[in-house]
C-alpha cells in the first residue's frame, strides 16, 4: 500500500527561516512517525521535526544527549537557530532541525535483509559503541526523559474494547492477561544502568551496504539497563519471531542470529551477565511495555495509537506465540550462545 505524503504545515517554512535555512525541497519521511521531513537546502540536507509545545523539556534533554554523542559521528547533530536556541517555537508547535545522516533506513520489514549477518554484526557493534559512550554520560538533574504509559486498569480496558467491537479489539481483549503477566515478571538484571536509546532496531539504524553507520530517533531515550536494551535489539534484529515480511523463520536461524548479536555486542562493550532465559524474559517484558503504552494511547484517543493499532495487535499476537514456543526458543538460544562461546 502506498502512503499518501503528509502535507507540510504552513508554519514549516517560517521555522526553517528562523534556523537560517532556505528550503529548496521538503519531502515527507515515511515510517511509523509523522511530522518528520527531509529538507534540501543550499547548506545540504537536514531533517525537520515538528513537536508538541509541551515537549520542550524532553526536547532539551534529548538535544543535550545528541551533543554529547557528536564526537562519535553516529547520531544526528542539533542545528542551533541564529539566536542560540536549539528549537523554534511557532504559534502551534515546536520545531527542531537535525543533520541528515547519509545512508539507507528501512521503514518496513520488506526492505530489510534478514539474512545479512554482516549487517547484523555491524548493528550489534554500533549498539556496543553507543552504550560504551552512554556509560560515561553525566545526566543532568533537570533531565526530562521519555516515560511509557503504564498499563491501564483491566476493567477500563475491557469496557473500552467491548465498546469498539472489531476483530482487532476482540484479539486484544483475549490477550490482555498475557500483557499483565509479562509486565510483572521482571527477570534478574545485573547489567549496567544508564541512559539508553530504548528503541534500537532495524528501523532506526542507518546503513551503507552491509555496515550500520548511524542511529536515529532518540525520542524514547531514558535511563534503563543494558539487558533491557539488548533484549529488544535482538528481538528486533534476529528477529525473535516465527516469521518476518511474510517469510517463516526457523528456530535454529533465529537462535544463530541472537547469538551473533549478543557476542558481537560483548566483543565491543564487554561481557554481559546475561543468560538465554533472562534475554527472552526481558524481550517479552519490553514487548508488553510497548503494548501497554499503545493501550493507554487508545484510551486517551491519541492519533498515534489509532494509527499503530496493527502494531498493538502484532505485539499481542507475538506474546501469544512466545508463550507457546518459549521452551524450545530457550533451548535453541541457550545452545547457540554456548556454541558461540566454545568456538570463540
Amino acid at each position: 500500500m502506498t502512503k499518501t505524503p503528509a502535507p507540510v504545515p504552513h508554519d514549516a517554512e517560517e521555522a526553517l527561516l528562523a534556523f537560517g535555512l532556505v528550503p529548496r525541497r521538503i519531502a515527507t519521511h515515511f515510517g511509523n512517525t509523522t511530522n518528520v521531513w527531509r529538507v534540501d537546502t543550499d547548506d545540504g540536507p537536514f531533517v525537520l521535526r515538528r513537536r508538541a509545545r509541551q515537549d520542550a523539556a524532553q526536547l532539551q534533554t534529548t538535544h543535550r544527549l545528541l551533543r554529547y554523542l557528536s564526537p562519535l559521528r553516529i547520531a544526528p547533530e542539533v542545528r542551533n537557530a541564529p539566536n542560540g536556541e536549539d528549537f523554534v517555537a511557532t504559534k502551534e508547535a515546536l520545531w527542531e532541525v537535525l543533520t541528515f545522516l547519509p545512508g539507507e533506513v528501512s521503514t518496513t520489514g520488506w526492505d530489510f535483509d534478514w539474512d545479512d549477518d554482516e549487517l547484523l554484526a555491524s548493528s550489534a557493534d554500533l549498539l556496543g559503541r553507543l552504550n560504551q559512550a552512554f556509560r560515561d554520560y553525566q545526566d543532568a538533574p533537570t533531565s526530562t526523559w521519555y516515560v511509557r504509559t503504564p498499563m491501564p486498569p483491566r476493567a477500563t480496558l475491557e469496557t473500552y474494547l467491548r465498546s469498539h467491537d472489531t476483530q482487532e479489539t476482540k484479539q486484544i481483549l483475549e490477550l490482555l492477561p498475557l500483557i499483565e503477566a509479562h509486565l510483572t515478571a521482571s527477570p534478574p538484571d545485573e547489567t549496567r544502568h544508564h541512559v539508553v536509546h530504548n528503541d534500537f532496531a532495524w528501523y532506526n539504524v542507518v546503513r551503507t551496504g552491509h555496515a550500520a553507520t548511524g542511529v536515529i530517533d532518540f525520542d524514547s531515550a531514558q535511563p534503563n539497563t543494558e539487558l533491557h536494551e539488548i533484549a529488544y535489539a535482538t528481538y528486533a534484529f534476529a528477529p525473535i519471531n516465527e516469521s518476518i515480511a511474510g517469510q517463516p523463520r526457523s528456530l535454529a536461524r533465529t537462535a544463530e542470529r541472537v547469538a551473533i548479536f549478543v557476542r558481537v555486542y560483548e566483543g565491543r562493550a564487554g561481557r554481559l551477565p546475561v543468560t538465554a532465559d533472562r534475554l527472552l524474559s526481558m524481550a517479552a517484558q519490553r514487548v508488553a511495555l510497548s503494548a501497554a503504552d499503545l493501550l493507554g494511547g487508545l484510551l486517551r484517543g491519541e492519533e498515534r495509537a489509532q494509527r499503530l493499532l496493527p502494531h498493538l495487535v502484532g505485539y499481542m499476537t507475538w506474546l501469544g506465540w512466545y508463550q507457546r514456543e518459549r521452551r524450545v526458543l530457550l533451548e535453541a538460544i541457550a545452545e547457540a550462545l554456548s556454541g558461540w562461546a566454545r568456538d570463540s
